[in-house]
């Protein structure tokens, strides 16, 4: 989808919104005024990576969130590093309900991403913000993405962790230690999916699934930009097919 992406690439200029790409015709699944907003995010999203003249990224979008006056999409792009996901932050400055959870301010949003973005707190980096008459944006990425990007150290190697053990490390109590804490935090992780699924499927437990649409919370989104980097979770998903291969051929 374009060029590869580097810090170099990324421009934070304003729009024009004379050079709106026209996107594909006909989306049944939106209103015509969710297409022309999934339109504007597009053209940021475009400028923002520095993609060429004409691209046209509108089918890439995924609608993650959806409260008044504020969109947020999600999507992918190959970079210097691999495959990375972004995240698009999308304002209608006139469309605001200041009794909406969050409200959709962009500057507060900008103010709170470029913080946790300054001082490595949790959450998502800013990577461009752009601001054209009655319209904003944010481009954002998850922290690894982040720093693969400026080229500094992190959790980027699948074998690091393995690499790093000093020479004379008891690799057996090791593996032990390991499997102590996953089989901990894994039942915890199950415990708070289960939470999860209860708080979508309806006050009453009535089967009202809300899985084919969801709207993200703050917290929901940071997660789907997590999962939606390969690098997030790539080292306990091996594992995850080591153990499980491993007890197949074990019982077989």
């Amino acid at each position: 989808m374009g060029p590869e992406l580097t810090p170099d690439t990324i421009a934070t200029s304003g729009l024009d919104g004379t050079r709106l790409p026209c996107g594909p015709p006909g989306q049944p699944t939106m209103t015509d005024t969710e297409f022309t907003a999934t339109v504007r995010a597009a053209a940021f999203l475009t400028q923002a990576l520095g993609l060429p003249p004409g691209t046209d990224v509108t089918a890439d979008l995924a609608t993650i969130s959806t409260t008044p006056g504020r969109t947020v999409y999600a999507t992918r792009v190959e970079t210097a590093t691999g495959p990375a996901a972004f995240v698009v932050y999308a304002y209608d400055l006139a469309t605001v309900d200041a009794s909406a959870t969050p409200p959709g301010d962009f500057e507060r949003d900008l103010e709170t991403i470029t913080r946790a973005t300054e001082d490595d707190t949790p959450g998502p980096r800013i990577l461009a913000h752009a601001q054209d008459g009655g319209h904003a944006f944010i481009l954002a990425t998850s922290p690894a993405t982040f720093r693969a990007l400026a080229g500094t150290p992190g959790e980027t190697d699948p074998e690091g962790d393995l690499a790093t053990l000093p020479p004379g490390t008891d690799r057996d109590g090791a593996r032990r230690d390991a499997a102590t804490h996953l089989l901990r935090l894994l039942r915890h992780a199950d415990l708070h999916a289960s939470v999860w699924f209860a708080a979508i499927d309806g006050p009453d437990g009535d089967g009202a699934d809300q899985t084919d649409h969801l709207d993200f919370n703050d917290a929901e989104a940071e997660l789907a930009l997590f999962l939606l980097d390969e690098r997030s979770i790539q080292r306990l998903l091996r594992l995850l097919q080591v153990y499980i291969a491993a007890a197949k051929r074990a019982r077989a």
